[in-house]
């Protein structure tokens, strides 16, 4: 069976280190972790080929990419478990590639969901509230109250509307 090479141990090996891989212990992306499977499902193959298989080389290549989808699934976080379940209920079975497209877009579109700001963001916000409270728009212009007709304030920061104000 294992014509290409006998390497009994390696293929124990690499068996093992992917039945123990994990997303969150390796502390990898979705495509990282895809990557770090399939490098060694390829070399996995180059012990134990697809072709020794002869007429049923079809059915073993289809198993074999279910076997690479439920291992892919099985180490992703558990951030993806509504996910997990969703594609285990998808009859057929989506591809190792068509999951890996799934998981892959989701972490992505969450990545893009939740941005996180950065101080710049922040030093940018603050100016503009300060813009928006000055007697100044941005063009120069002064702003006027729409309750006395006055310049040089708003309506929220009028002395005759609010008294208590005027200082």
């Amino acid at each position: 069976m294992y014509a290409h090479s006998h390497n009994e141990a390696r293929i124990f090996e690499l068996l093992q280190e992917i039945s123990r891989a994990s997303q969150k212990s390796l502390g990898l992306s979705v495509s990282e972790f895809f990557g770090y499977l399939q490098v060694r499902w390829d070399e996995l193959a180059q012990y134990d080929p697809v072709s020794d298989f002869g007429a049923t080389t079809d059915v073993a290549v289809k198993r074999m990419d279910r076997l690479h989808t439920y291992f892919f699934l099985m180490g992703l976080k558990p951030d993806f478990e509504n996910l997990r379940g969703q594609i285990l209920n998808t009859s057929p079975l989506p591809s190792l590639l068509d999951t890996f497209a799934i998981v892959d877009g989701d972490e992505r579109r969450r990545l893009i969901s939740t941005p996180t700001l950065s101080p710049i963001v922040g030093v940018v916000f603050d100016q503009m509230a300060f813009a928006a409270s000055s007697s100044f728009h941005p063009t120069g212009v002064k702003k006027t109250c729409h309750h006395c007709g006055d310049p040089g304030h708003i309506k929220d920061t009028c002395w005759k509307l609010h008294p208590e104000l005027k200082a």
